[in-house]
């Protein structure tokens, strides 16, 4: 790109800040708003990323979608600094809340074995102590925005519940990520990982690594925003393009994992979080610890370079099966947008140290 148009599209990425800003608002109206520097480059990535290519977003389909972006974002630091620094919660209580909400919002198109989603007691919110119930309205805020969003409830009824599924999966995989860090008590942490690793790194990094990360949400959010042109039906309208897309979003998400984990290891072991490269699988054998660390970082970067290479493959066969040609522009730009910011936070930890709240 020419100097002048990265310069245009730095100044016209200022002019939606202010959007952010509204978007983080719906989340967080009870704390104060903080500064954080990827919201700065994020509206630069995906105008730049259109640009560079000539797959444009329209533009008001990029103004909303950049501010789900933030919105996304925002729930991330607010069950990280917020919801895993009250003392008196545990990680069963916020599943609960998050089960509850979205059994509030279910849709009938993917109906919800009882067994996996439903809270175990599900209590009337009148019961909820002050701080659960504080918490469950904040997490109420931006699931709302999302799902009631006029153009999500133009799209089709299985797209919508689609978003739905993704987006319920996002906020469960945030509260497994953050109460799976050894620096909770043991009564706080998600009992899952009480023990230790119970799961290939393959089974992660495609479920709950890929949840968190939010690639999902946005993903389908996107479609749905791009499919409202087809009069009520879905944005995918076979099962191939359906898988194809399901598909090219699990890469996506798994490559801004490894990506996000290759840029944050260093924070993550001074934190103890859970990153990509403490799965058994990465064991290396070196007694030299910083020789260990490159070793797995670049193992690390080659399974990154494979799945960048199997999303290419999932774009081009939904390329070819038929989709319509304002769909496939907006998803070129959001995995050029992808790999951009994935390969930037690669290069530089982006996310502010930890700042949980007492």
């Amino acid at each position: 790109m020419p100097d002048w148009l990265i310069r245009a599209c730095i100044t016209q990425g200022y002019l939606h800040l202010p959007l952010f800003d509204k978007a983080r608002q719906a989340v967080t109206t009870d704390e104060p708003v903080k500064q954080r520097r990827h919201f700065n480059i994020l509206p630069f990535m995906l105008i730049a990323s259109g640009r560079s290519t000539g797959a444009y977003i329209p533009s008001d389909v990029n103004v909303e979608f950049l501010v789900l972006c933030a919105l996304l974002y925002e729930v991330d630091h607010y069950v990280e600094d917020v919801v895993a620094g009250l003392e008196v919660v545990n990680a069963r209580e916020v599943e609960s809340l998050v089960h509850e909400i979205f059994e509030e919002s279910s849709t009938d198109q993917f109906p919800k074995p009882q067994s996996e989603y439903m809270p175990e007691h599900h209590r009337p919110e009148s019961q909820l102590p002050n701080h659960l119930e504080k918490v469950k309205n904040t997490l109420r805020r931006g699931i709302s925005w999302v799902l009631s969003h006029p153009k999500v409830t133009s799209s089709s009824k299985h797209d919508q519940a689609l978003l739905q599924r993704q987006s319920e999966a996002f906020y469960l995989g945030q509260i497994t990520s953050v109460y799976e860090s050894p620096s909770l008590t043991d009564s706080r942490r998600h009992e899952r990982s009480s023990t230790g690793f119970q799961a290939s790194y393959h089974y992660w990094v495609h479920t709950t690594a890929s949840a968190h990360i939010s690639g999902s949400v946005a993903f389908t959010f996107l479609t749905c925003l791009l499919g409202t042109s087809n009069n009520g039906q879905d944005c995918f309208q076979s099962a191939e393009t359906k898988y194809l897309a399901q598909d090219l979003s699990m890469h996506l998400a798994c490559l801004a994992r490894m990506e996000n984990d290759i840029g944050s290891v260093i924070r993550d072991r001074k934190e103890h979080n859970l990153n990509s490269v403490g799965f058994p699988e990465f064991d290396t054998g070196i007694t030299e610890e910083e020789d260990d660390l490159q070793e797995r970082l670049q193992q690390l970067r080659r399974l990154a370079a494979y799945e960048r290479q199997c999303a290419k493959v999932a774009f081009a066969r939904l390329g070819e099966s038929g989709v319509a040609d304002k769909v496939m522009k907006g998803l070129k730009a959001f995995c050029n947008a992808v790999d951009l910011f994935g390969q930037i936070y690669a290069m530089e930890d982006l996310t502010p140290g930890l700042e949980r709240c007492a």
